[in-house]
């Protein structure tokens, strides 16, 4: 008896993991895009490396980027480019997307 109790409560924890990874227990990824910009001139930078916890981009054309596959919260977020000071700044990443625009400063 209590063989099957134990082994019925494995089978409810993997099907709850299993219901939560496909999206029916809650599990929401949420997205962060923006755009870079000369804190000077309001000209887009194109090849700025933006990241965002452990992932990151490039921006391209127009200075634009994007970051998806994020879990709401807050992160750090560093955008770098020669020729430009480095700005990091703490982001709060909401459901479903966060809209998050840099100025750089030239050196």
């Amino acid at each position: 008896m209590r063989r099957c109790l134990i082994q019925m409560c494995w089978a409810l924890a993997v099907l709850y993991l299993l219901a939560s990874l496909t999206g029916c227990g809650g599990i929401h990824l949420s997205s962060i895009a923006g755009t870079v910009t000369n804190a000077d001139t309001g000209l887009p930078i194109n090849g700025a490396h933006v990241t965002v916890g452990s992932k990151s981009t490039t921006t391209g054309t127009g200075g634009y980027y994007i970051i998806t596959g994020l879990g709401s919260g807050t992160y750090t977020m560093t955008v770098t480019k020669d020729g430009y000071q480095t700005k990091t700044l703490s982001v709060d990443v909401t459901f479903p997307a966060s809209d998050v625009n840099v100025e750089l400063e030239p050196l």
